[in-house]
């Protein structure tokens, strides 16, 4: 189950929680086994989350820092992943399938 306080924080908006992000650089939050579908997550600092399991059914996560971030068997059918950053995220198991999952290539270094 997802950490209560770090779960009440994301659920007080982006901003809020970019900014807790930036102040605790060393934290890992856990969102594990979260339902957040449906959720504005645009732009938000996922980096290095605990995702495992985590329903993001039709959340748009445009523009989303996910690197590192492990969201294995997590929920993502039919989620906004425009410009996402996946970079070293642990895909395993992850259902990205749907009308408006859309990836645009890569870029590697």
């Amino acid at each position: 189950m997802a950490n209560k306080k770090h779960l009440t924080t994301l659920k007080c908006g982006i901003g809020i929680w970019n900014q807790w992000r930036e102040e605790k650089p060393a934290l890992q939050p856990d969102l594990k086994e979260a339902n957040l579908e449906g959720y504005n997550l645009r732009k938000a600092n996922l980096s290095k989350v605990n995702l495992r399991g985590i329903k993001l059914i039709h959340a748009n996560l445009s523009g989303a820092d996910l690197r590192e971030a492990n969201p294995s068997i997590a929920n993502f059918r039919e989620a906004k992943l425009i410009k996402a950053n996946l970079e070293g995220a642990y895909l395993r198991g992850v259902s990205l399938s749907g009308k408006n999952s859309i990836f645009l290539p890569i870029r590697q270094r």
